[in-house]
């Protein structure tokens, strides 16, 4: 904590340095870093993570979720242990930015710098495609330093996120070369499985719902919306990883054949069940929270929870029920 008090790294001499130009270059220079911070939070994720598992791999996808929700937790865990404030008592040149991200956890470290290692990063080493290599490069370097021009994260706020994204795209990069199959029970006897599969969703449930107790303590604005992203990260671990063992273990792993979305009617079928399920349990359901029980951490943890674990198992279940619109047999 003692680095917290460094004038270079978390004060505003640097960000005071960043130029901040007129005209179309500034124009141009702002509207990417609202593209970064929106690009950076969790209702886009919330929308990239779904298609990707069910329109493009799932083992990307997977590998996608793994990231996503440990990098939340960690995150989320980090600010609220840190306690660092976000920059204040900018110059005016600041304000419109920092007022369009309204950001109200901590600072350190930056989740946006965080996730942009992480994610782009498992994108930049799975894309051939130049386009998309080069746009995953982009973002990368991009996420970080808008977070500075906007004002809304010190440099070492920023440099933070950066080594913690780093080491956990190589951490998540090794888990997977090492288990490919990951998650993946064995060859057990069915009952064996079927008791196995029970017990390990009880089990994620009873290892992440404790972070809907600590949201619960007595604390500032900015303690608890630092752990939101913790109980939204716990819930969606829990309904992901139950909802991806039961759908394998339950069903077979012909119910995960669907593959690619080879046609547009085929990615218009899934883009259905995608969109039904985050118009529900997402924006439906967090309307609710918001209204009736003022953003409760258990509402949110198990809002996150349903909201997974039907993308993952319910919607794979009914595509293969469904094939490009038309029922078949099982």
């Amino acid at each position: 904590k003692t680095l917290l008090h460094d004038v270079i790294l978390f004060g505003n001499i640097v960000l005071e340095s960043i130029p901040h130009p007129d005209g179309i270059f500034g124009s141009i220079l702002s509207a990417i870093s609202v593209f970064c911070h929106y690009a950076g939070g969790i209702t886009f994720f919330v929308f990239l993570l779904p298609f990707v598992y069910l329109c493009y791999s799932r083992r990307l996808g997977i590998k996608l979720a793994v990231a996503l929700l440990s990098s939340g937790i960690i995150n989320g865990l980090a600010k609220y242990y840190f306690e660092s404030p976000r920059p204040s008592q900018l110059s005016s040149m600041f304000f419109d930015l920092v007022k369009a991200t309204e950001e109200k956890s901590f600072g350190f470290p930056s989740g946006h710098a965080h996730i942009a290692i992480l994610i782009w990063g498992i994108f930049f080493l799975h894309f051939r495609n130049p386009i998309l290599k080069s746009f995953s490069f982009f973002m990368i370097i991009a996420v970080p330093l808008s977070r500075m021009y906007m004002g809304v994260h010190y440099l070492g706020d920023v440099l933070g996120g950066f080594v913690m994204g780093l080491l956990s795209l190589l951490l998540i990069e090794w888990m997977f070369k090492l288990s490919p199959d990951f998650p993946n029970l064995g060859q057990l006897e069915e009952k064996r499985i079927s008791q196995l599969t029970r017990s390990i969703s009880l089990a994620l449930v009873a290892i992440t719902l404790p972070a809907t107790l600590i949201s619960k303590v007595n604390g500032s604005e900015m303690h608890s919306a630092s752990l939101n992203s913790v109980v939204s990260a716990s819930g969606s671990t829990a309904g992901f990883f139950s909802g991806l063992l039961f759908l394998k273990y339950r069903f077979g792993d012909h119910y995960f054949s669907w593959g690619h979305a080879k046609s547009v009617r085929s990615f218009a079928v899934r883009s259905i069940f995608i969109l039904l399920g985050i118009s529900l349990f997402y924006f439906l359901l967090g309307t609710l929270s918001r209204q009736f029980f003022n953003d409760d951490p258990l509402f949110r943890y198990f809002r996150y929870l349903i909201l997974n674990f039907y993308l993952v198992s319910v919607t794979p279940y009914l595509l293969h029920k469904i094939a490009d619109g038309k029922f078949i047999k099982s």
